[in-house]
């Protein structure tokens, strides 16, 4: 089982875009009571190549692991895939890295493919369905999924550190992780 803290805000600046969160309501109205525990070795996700895997197999020990969920139809995260992108460049020697989950499905994957190379998302990337997301999303952080972006912030150790709905500015987020040191 995973070791689940009442996660903090990254960035408490930030403004949400209440359109972006509405989409993973439902889903996340329904799996509300749903009290499923977050199993940290389940295959909830999908590579780019279609083979299982999941979150906490790809979370690189010894870094600050950004997860962006992000989906085919949201405004924000078009904006921030070119931002995460840079930010993934400037650290790959350094103590953060990105990595992305889209919310829409196998099926979509020709799709999430296309949008990434238009949107030249660099960073590793797998797929969810969005109630599997949604239901592992509530198991980790104890909150319901609001939509994306979504961003979730794993420490050097594996362990939450912060959750940010909404967009997230690189500067805030290297604060945080100096704050934490």
């Amino acid at each position: 089982m995973f070791d689940v803290q009442t996660p903090t805000v990254i960035d408490t600046d930030s403004a949400i875009n209440r359109r972006s969160l509405i989409k993973a309501a439902s889903a996340a109205t329904l799996l509300a009571g749903a009290g499923v525990s977050y199993n940290a070795s389940a295959q909830e996700l999908f590579t780019m190549s279609g083979e299982p895997t999941g979150l906490m197999d790809n979370v690189i020990a010894g870094k600050w692991n950004l997860v962006m969920m992000w989906s085919l139809t949201c405004g924000i995260c078009v904006r921030e895939s070119p931002v995460m992108s840079q930010l993934y460049d400037d650290e790959k020697d350094g103590n953060i890295t990105v990595l992305g989950v889209s919310i829409d499905g196998q099926q979509s994957m020709p799709e999430v493919e296309q949008w990434m190379k238009r949107h030249d998302m660099r960073f590793p990337n797998f797929v969810g369905e969005l109630i599997t997301v949604a239901s592992n999303f509530k198991a980790l952080t104890k909150e319901d999924f609001r939509g994306t972006p979504t961003f979730i912030l794993f420490n050097p150790e594996g362990k939450l550190a912060a959750v940010q709905p909404g967009p997230l500015k690189p500067e805030a987020l290297r604060r945080f992780v100096a704050k934490q040191a």
